[in-house]
């Protein structure tokens, strides 16, 4: 099936390391975000961080990553952000979600609510570095935040 001209699809390999662990398929046609649920509840202290293991393993196609990313209604409704969740082809251990609280009040995540989304992108890499004296010059240059206008 195909999702669109823009869109890739390729088979991905799930193992469910405990009962609840659990990823759906994007929820609606063309969705670029999979569901994944905790697997434990937690209760995280603002600014406080928790690794949510998701009780699964996967396998992915080379030249693809795995970006674990928030939860839009989530975030915006409780401040739960996933932080620093970057899922290489050839890992094969348990996925983590690391929450992090960024409201103002103690927020409860219950065993099975939806808590992140998995998203795969195509990745590109370098086969070399090369360190130079310059760099090419382009319109923007040096320009730092807000350099193109607010």
């Amino acid at each position: 099936m195909n999702l669109g001209s823009k869109m890739k699809e390729f088979k991905l390999k799930v193992k469910k390391l405990k009962p609840n662990g659990r990823i759906d398929l994007p929820a609606k046609r063309n969705d670029a975000g999979h569901d994944v649920y905790a697997t434990t509840s937690v209760e995280l202290k603002p600014g406080e961080r928790y690794a949510m293991p998701l009780g699964i393993a996967m396998e992915f196609p080379e030249g693809y990553v795995c970006i674990v990313t928030d939860k839009s209604g989530i975030a915006n409704k409780y401040g739960l952000h996933s932080i620093g969740a970057i899922v290489d082809n050839c890992y094969r251990g348990e996925i983590h979600c690391i929450l992090v609280n960024s409201s103002n009040e103690q927020v409860c995540v219950n065993k099975g609510q939806k808590i992140a989304q998995l998203i795969f992108y195509r990745c590109f890499t370098t086969n070399e570095i090369e360190y130079v004296d310059e760099l090419s010059e382009t319109s923007r240059n040096i320009g730092r935040f807000g350099s193109t206008g607010m």
